[in-house]
């Protein structure tokens, strides 16, 4: 698995265990997905936290409410 965005690509894996399937800026929105599961749902992309980097790395802490522990 990989933890970086792929360039040019729809998807993308997340902390190894959540998928972005689509991405769509103007309405800051991501259709998400667990990697062992077909159930997609939707979240608000101004809860994915990015890390500068070079590997741009993204952290869905907040979607799966590690924070709120």
């Amino acid at each position: 698995m990989i933890d970086n965005i792929l360039e040019n690509q729809s998807y993308y894996f997340v902390d190894k265990e959540i998928v972005i399937v689509n991405h769509r800026n103007l309405l800051n929105l991501a259709i998400v997905r667990y990697v062992d599961s077909n159930k997609e749902f939707v979240v608000d992309i101004n809860f994915i936290e990015t890390k500068p980097s070079k590997e741009r790395f993204i952290s869905i802490k907040d979607i799966v409410g590690e924070r709120n522990k």
